[in-house]
């Protein structure tokens, strides 16, 4: 097995890139720095260039000087995220709960559950494949709708392709947000189906900061994902219907041994603060069971 940890960065900060080195040296023997607009000289550093609502393109872009390396696994992970420092490139799959061919996102979010509101539902709402987005000729790109939605139910989540009721779909202004024609054509859509919106393609969401995914699916995951980047599609429900589509083994937090952490201003946001943001002491005592903390801006950490 050999393995490649690839830190994504939202952002260009080059700052980060020695100290999250320093995190995880010895632990991972080929890390990759992937940073937008990067214009260093660190050999482990791959430059991209995509809008970090869309880092899905990221993942397509570095791919392509990834392939050839050898990697049988690529273990994913966002600079501002800590994963348990147990972990490292011989152990990481058996302390997960994972199989060599498995791969990993924390969950799968029928999109059909939410209660409104979310800006991103409404850029999944308003995504029409049929379409050409900014000249961007993905449609061939995809699997076709039956095969995507065939692939996507077989990991046992019901993915209700119709269905969002107005309150779900259009609150919080999306006619203004749509270019006038696509706002016509959702709102035709919308009353041809007696009121209940349906999606235009097979989509799920998911928690997107950390992946896992094995070699046998990463040539398609990454296809998927710089396809689904041109197309303008938001990285939360990108990335989890690219890897769907893309393997054949997909475990989520429900299948694990180890449970991640997301700290939101109003859940968990003050947790960290008993350790006064000293990495030295949140690692030596980091959360037995638990596969990640996020975010840990390190800029504030010592």
């Amino acid at each position: 097995m050999k393995v490649a940890l690839v830190v994504i960065y939202n952002h260009r900060y080059d700052k980060n890139i020695p100290i999250v080195e320093k995190l995880y040296e010895g632990k991972f023997s080929n890390i990759f720095h992937v940073v937008p607009f990067y214009e260093g000289d660190r050999e482990n550093v791959i430059t991209v260039f995509e809008s970090s609502y869309r880092f899905q393109g990221y993942i397509a872009q570095a791919y392509k000087e990834l392939r050839k390396k050898g990697f049988s696994h690529y273990f994913i992970v966002a600079d501002d995220m800590l994963i348990n420092p147990k972990l490292d490139e011989t152990n990481f799959l058996d302390k997960i709960g994972l199989s060599e061919n498995d791969c990993f996102i924390p969950n799968i979010v029928d999109l059909s559950k939410s209660k409104g509101g979310w800006t991103r539902l409404r850029n999944a709402i308003m995504w029409w494949p049929e379409l050409s987005v900014c000249g961007a000729e993905f449609q061939n790109e995809l699997p076709k709708y039956e095969e995507a939605e065939s692939q996507i139910k077989r990991y046992g989540k019901n993915v209700v392709i119709g269905g969002f009721l107005f309150l779900q779909s259009f609150v919080r202004g999306i006619f203004k947000e749509a270019p006038p024609r696509v706002s016509y054509k959702i709102w035709k859509r919308f009353v041809k189906n007696g009121f209940k919106y349906p999606l235009c393609y097979p989509m799920v969401a998911s928690y997107s900061d950390i992946c896992i995914v094995s070699e046998s699916a990463m040539p398609r995951f990454s296809h998927y994902c710089g396809a689904l980047a041109a197309a303008g599609l938001f990285i939360e429900v990108a990335w989890p219907t690219s890897l769907l589509l893309a393997s054949d083994s997909v475990k989520t937090e429900d299948d694990t041994l180890l449970k991640g952490r997301a700290l939101w201003p109003n859940n968990g946001w003050h947790d960290l603060d008993k350790y006064q943001y000293d990495l030295k002491r949140l690692i030596a005592d980091f959360p037995q069971g638990q596969l990640f903390i996020h975010p840990v801006k390190l800029s504030k950490w010592k």
